[in-house]
């Protein structure tokens, strides 16, 4: 199954709506909830794919374990540890780092993720795939996913071919 883990803030704070109302009384995870609403239009087998990271149990109410908002997977730093190490160490401790997107803007996840084979999306790369399949009338559910599927070599393949064809009689 592929992951797609989300710098959750990197997102929040460099998304088009919010940052201009980031200081408008709410709460910090009042503000988490209403992002993770624009999401709720995507289809089944994207959402289940997604990973929310954000720093700080104190906004969790101390509980930095994931959690689920509006179906969604959210994950909150343990104190004393950053959101950007979070995501870092899921990567290193995957089991398949190669079906893994990271989205972020920040330089030095991308450096480390990118070095247990992870993919990576800026936030406007992600953002224009947001947006193409919210507004695509196709089923677009496998549409860009499948770029980021890990690709066999022609060898591999051959392989793979010489031993599903062999018989085992």
């Amino acid at each position: 199954m592929h992951k797609i883990i989300i710098d959750g803030f990197n997102l929040l704070f460099n998304s088009r709506q919010y940052p201009s109302k980031l200081n408008d009384g709410k709460r910090i995870i009042d503000h988490i909830k209403s992002m993770l609403q624009e999401f709720q239009s995507f289809p089944y087998k994207i959402k289940k794919r997604l990973v929310f990271v954000f720093d700080g149990s104190d906004i969790a109410c101390g509980n930095p374990k994931q959690q689920s908002f509006l179906g969604f997977k959210v994950i909150f730093s343990a104190q004393g540890k950053s959101a950007d190490q979070k995501i870092i160490d899921m990567v290193r401790k995957s089991n398949n780092p190669k079906s893994i997107l990271v989205v972020t803007n920040d330089n030095a996840i991308i450096s480390h993720v990118c070095r247990y084979g992870a993919k990576t999306n800026k936030l406007h790369e992600f953002s224009n795939w947001v947006d193409k399949l919210t507004t695509d009338e196709r089923d677009t559910t496998e549409l860009d996913i499948k770029k980021f599927e890990p690709k066999l070599s022609e060898n591999e393949v051959d392989d793979w071919v010489d031993y599903f064809s062999r018989d085992t009689r």
